[in-house]
């Protein structure tokens, strides 16, 4: 069966167990519309439609159930509500989770937890129903804390779940993680001696920029 004609059926029934009248010409332009999308992500999404609403069926409602590597709201808060609640945590973010939590960054400082979740979630819901309608794939970045292992072990991790590559995560490595580093090189944990090695390559890399920085203060002064 093609995958048209699946997701027809699909959208068929699913708009039959909702209560939704469609017309003909209607399903069309909706299934035109899920084409876009990987068949069996649009095949979930509908099933998941078919659990979970309890109003008409939407096309926002399929895409907002899409799943196309972007958290639910709830996932995405946790990772939020970490970064806007300790400056030392490193979180590897969606550019949609970025922007949804500006309005809740400042209900958060003032104490508001539940008025910044409910903020974060209005948001984030929108623009990822925006950015899936506009078929926009997801992409990852890094905001960095100031905790140099914790930014070392929320940068592997990222890459160990496909959310960032491996180059792209070296270039985002505090100096002094060197494990991580090799492990994202070679894929296998250092030796011992190699561990002896890598912290003094490290010691020296230091040393030369702090002499660096101790001649740049001189000649200012």
């Amino acid at each position: 069966m093609s995958a048209h004609r699946e997701i027809l059926e699909a959208v068929a029934v699913t708009a039959e167990l909702t209560g939704t009248e469609l017309s003909a010409a209607a399903q069309m332009v909706m299934v035109r519309d899920l084409l876009g999308y990987p068949k069996e992500s649009v095949l979930r999404a509908l099933s998941r439609c078919r659990r979970e609403l309890t109003g008409r069926l939407t096309l926002a409602a399929i895409l907002d159930r899409l799943d196309d590597g972007r958290p639910g709201a709830d996932e995405a808060w946790g990772v939020v509500a970490r970064a806007l609640g300790d400056e030392s945590e490193t979180v590897v973010w969606t550019e949609e989770m970025a922007s949804a939590a500006v309005p809740a960054r400042e209900l958060m400082m003032l104490g508001d937890k539940i008025g910044a979740r409910m903020a974060f979630r209005d948001a984030y819901e929108r623009i990822v129903s925006d950015a899936r309608g506009e078929r926009r794939s997801v992409s990852w970045r890094v905001s960095a804390g100031n905790d140099a292992d914790r930014r070392a072990s929320a940068i592997v991790r990222a890459v160990e779940l496909g959310r960032l590559p491996a180059d792209q995560a070296q270039a985002l490595l505090p100096a002094q993680a060197v494990e991580e580093r090799h492990l994202l090189l070679t894929g296998s944990v250092m030796s011992d001696a190699e561990r002896r090695s890598g912290r003094e390559q490290v010691k020296k890399l230091l040393a030369m920029l702090q002499g660096g920085r101790m001649q740049i203060a001189q000649a200012e002064g």
